[in-house]
């Protein structure tokens, strides 16, 4: 199984903050392999705080903590730098796709993207929701930039993997002008079904999927539904992504944010809005079995759960 998007990082720099180490792989990989992920796209990400000044030394500091923290894990968890890595998958070793989430921390320079990819980030968001050097995310109105554009052509060049979550519609449109490879929206659901800003538009949808990208159904319960959220609202979403994308091009991107409740509590006076039946990694083994008793088939399943994401790394990966 793979998870498009995941916020584990988050946790662990925090935890590593107050001196508490190994929780990258104790805590978090340890639940992911117990529910059957065998890989996971996971996010160095900047909190707004530390923007627009601070995002290098942060980003940094992310991957930093994320590499010492896989470094005495042996094999069983490994960072997926090209598309022959994935063949280790089949070992039963747990791949990490590291993904930068937001690129503030490039700065106003391609300088700093070369760097961050030598250090293995393969996937890069281009926003988290508000306005940066390269393009404007759902809190705005403009596009791409024209710094945005070379970012975008530069990660097709380097074989990053561009990820439009969080972009506003127009800077969207802007990203599939440019882009030449498969992009995807890794965690964003389907605004026909939920009218939340960080959804996508059937047109959208569709987009993706012409470039050969996938859209990973998002589990955060304020994209799926106005209010308390339920796995069967995830079901709708799910359904009609697949009638409107088609079966190769949906996959998984949950976004879980269950351990982040005492952080959002201090952030925001109250705890993450969670998904009834979707409140952690734990409970995607009852969600597959739960699709399968409505009838999803064993091969959309498969598709869904890992192989469409899969295919698109494979393409966009360098393949060394």
């Amino acid at each position: 199984m793979v998870l498009g998007h995941d916020d584990a990082m988050m946790d662990v720099v925090e935890r590593r903050r107050a001196g508490k180490e190994g929780a990258l792989v104790q805590e978090h990989l340890g639940r992911m392999r117990a529910s059957g992920v065998g890989l996971a796209l996971l996010a160095v990400y900047v909190e707004s705080a530390y923007k627009p000044f601070a995002s290098l030394e942060r980003a940094v500091r992310c991957l930093g903590g994320l590499l010492a923290e896989l470094s005495g894990a042996g094999d069983e968890f490994f960072v997926v730098r090209n598309a022959g890595d994935l063949d280790r998958l089949r070992e039963g070793s747990v791949g990490i796709v590291i993904a930068l989430e937001g690129a503030e921390p490039l700065g106003a320079t391609l300088d700093n993207l070369y760097v961050f990819h030598q250090a293995g980030v393969r996937s890069l968001g281009l926003t988290w929701n508000q306005r940066n050097l390269v393009a404007d995310g759902i809190w705005e109105t403009g596009g791409l930039t024209e710094f945005g554009r070379q970012v975008v052509s530069l990660s097709e060049s380097l074989e990053i993997l561009v990820d439009v979550s969080h972009l506003n519609e127009r800077s969207f449109w802007d990203v599939a002008e440019v882009a030449r490879k498969p992009f995807v929206a890794s965690h964003s659901n389907a605004r026909a079904v939920c009218d939340h800003p960080r959804n996508l538009t059937d047109d959208q949808i569709r987009a993706i999927s012409r470039s050969g990208g996938v859209v990973g159904l998002n589990f955060y319960s304020p994209t799926l539904a106005p209010r308390d959220a339920s796995i069967d609202d995830a079901v709708a979403h799910l359904r009609h992504m697949i009638a409107v994308a088609g079966e190769d091009h949906v996959a998984l991107g949950p976004d879980f944010v269950d351990f982040m409740v005492e952080q959002t509590k201090r952030e925001t006076g109250a705890p993450p809005q969670l998904t009834r039946g979707l409140e952690s990694v734990e409970c995607i083994p009852a969600f597959i079995e739960h699709l399968a008793d409505l009838g999803f088939s064993e091969e959309t399943l498969r598709k869904v759960l890992g192989s469409n994401f899969i295919r698109v790394l494979r393409r966009v990966l360098p393949r060394l």
